[in-house]
């Protein structure tokens, strides 16, 4: 290559990256329009004053469009990758290596009295809370695509009906306060059959509250800041900008726990009990 030929592919070089800087700057900027957009919303539901005690309050319906895509964006997902990495970036853009030392648990199913001394910061209130498929928000992770065949074809249908209690060994739901929604543990692929379905409730055994973390993660839109208290592995604050938008709909669903802390009233009546206990 000659020197004029050098720099011909030097320039194009800068050329191309200035394009993808561009581009990503383009991103940045849709992520941060559509976080307004969603937040905007949910604040003008939360503030409507238009809606019955008796009804499912809308909020948890519009939180429900964020967890019904990124359920189905899982299911799809797996169809093209065998490993199914939603898990890791939920508790990624959550900074949950440290942020689970600040959520408060109350486990709603039976702990036998020796094994409640292996649970820390968690308190015990046995009690059957249900959930609608329909109306609830719930994020499930079928990662397996075969799996989610064999679901489709054997669970809730007219001979084996869905039921959360019966085989709840092999389901376990975690309730998100305040984000108001369910996180799917375990039971991804039948839960999911049954949810496509529209067939069957399910049921929580544990709640995590995670109102002590809105002191320490802001997410802007565009990235997640996280100023906890300095670990010995790591100085806050830090910082984490989001490249897709998976990454864009979990900040949002935990900016509108934020709208959602002072608006405990909103909830079903026994996430509230047991959260008011719980403080």
């Amino acid at each position: 290559m000659n020197i004029l030929q050098y720099f011909k592919h030097l320039i194009s070089n800068i050329s191309l990256q200035d394009d993808d800087h561009e581009e990503q700057k383009t991103i940045s900027k849709n992520y941060k329009q559509q976080f307004k957009n969603l937040i905007n919303e949910a604040s003008y539901i939360l503030e409507s004053d238009d809606i019955s005690s008796n009804d499912e309050h809308p909020i948890f319906i519009f939180i429900k469009q964020i967890t019904d895509y990124i359920t189905i964006h899982n299911s799809l997902n797996a169809y093209w990758h065998s490993d199914n990495d939603f898990h890791f970036l939920f508790g990624k853009c959550l900074e949950k290596n440290v942020s689970n030392n600040y959520v408060k648990s109350i486990i709603t199913r039976e702990v036998h009295d020796e094994n409640k001394r292996y649970y820390r910061n968690v308190t015990f209130h046995s009690e059957t809370i249900m959930f609608d498929y329909s109306i609830s928000p719930i994020i499930i992770n079928p990662w397996h695509k075969r799996r989610t065949s064999d679901a489709l074809i054997n669970i809730a249908t007219q001979n084996n009906k869905f039921d959360s209690i019966q085989y709840n060994h092999n389901i376990s739901n975690y309730y998100c306060y305040p984000m108001g929604f369910i996180y799917c543990h375990n039971g991804n692929h039948s839960q999911y059959s049954a949810k496509l379905k529209n067939k069957g409730k399910t049921h929580i055994e544990q709640i995590d509250d995670w109102t002590y973390l809105y002191s320490y993660i802001i997410f802007d839109g565009e990235k997640f800041i996280y100023d906890f208290p300095n670990q010995s592995y790591t100085n806050y604050p830090i910082e984490y900008e989001i490249e897709q938008d998976l990454e864009l709909y979990i900040g949002v669903l935990f900016e509108i726990g934020r709208l959602l802390i002072d608006k405990k009233n909103v909830f079903p009546k026994q996430i509230q009990d047991l959260i008011t206990q719980n403080i």
